[in-house]
């Protein structure tokens, strides 16, 4: 059946074919599409669910770098020893920040570094939460401790040498020097800035830590 025939038709007035042509019209033009079925698998998620991102689940910490000889370690006879109750301390600021540990060994030999890496072992500083082993980094001058720790660029560096904290105050947002308890002076800086003294690694500990509950 041509169109001039349908044409004819309703025009004759064939009530039937006429409400048959409006509702194949509407049909086409008011119908709903199908919706696509679901992907198979267990791997989908519900419309709108967020994907966690590494940003948003793991919190960056800050980094501090800290030169051991002094602050926590002395020696003894060629051998490391380990500052009473420098361990708690540590694994306090290890909590919240990520740790760097620069030692200076007394000369250029394996032994020293060995058994400075024992001593820090048998203390718990490689325990899971606290310090990764290859954060622990050696060196045989101050030179050479400020030249690493400028490579770190740590947020805070903690020194007993008052060469080194001038030499990095420039670079690093924050320069901490451990100094004895009748010592009020620092080195000549390069910058308007000077470092924070403190008398101990406990006091330093417990600033910092006061610092991040406020």
């Amino acid at each position: 059946m041509g169109i001039g025939t349908l044409l004819n038709l309703i025009a004759a007035n064939r009530p039937f074919l006429l409400a048959l042509l409006i509702c194949a019209i509407a049909y086409v033009l008011f119908r709903t599409p199908r919706e696509a079925p679901p992907p198979s698998g267990d791997n989908s998620q519900p419309s709108g669910a967020l994907t966690p991102t590494p940003s948003s689940s793991v919190q960056k910490r800050e980094t501090l770098s800290l030169a051991t000889s002094g602050v926590i370690l002395y020696w003894e006879n060629m051998k490391p020893k380990l500052r009473p109750g420098a361990a708690e301390g540590l694994f306090q600021l290890c909590s919240f920040s990520d740790v760097y540990l620069i030692t200076t060994l007394p000369q250029d030999a394996d032994d020293c570094e060995e058994s400075v890496m024992a001593l820090f072992t048998q203390a718990g500083f490689f325990e899971p939460g606290r310090i990764e082993r290859h954060k622990a980094l050696f060196c045989t001058t101050e030179d050479g401790r400020g030249a690493m720790c400028r490579q770190l660029t740590p947020a805070t560096h903690v020194d007993t040498s008052a060469t080194v904290a001038a030499y990095l105050l420039p670079h690093l947002p924050m320069v901490v020097q451990v100094v004895g308890p009748n010592s009020s002076g620092h080195g000549q800086s390069r910058s308007d800035k000077a470092p924070v003294l403190v008398h101990s690694f406990d006091a330093f500990v417990q600033v910092r830590c006061a610092m991040r509950e406020r």
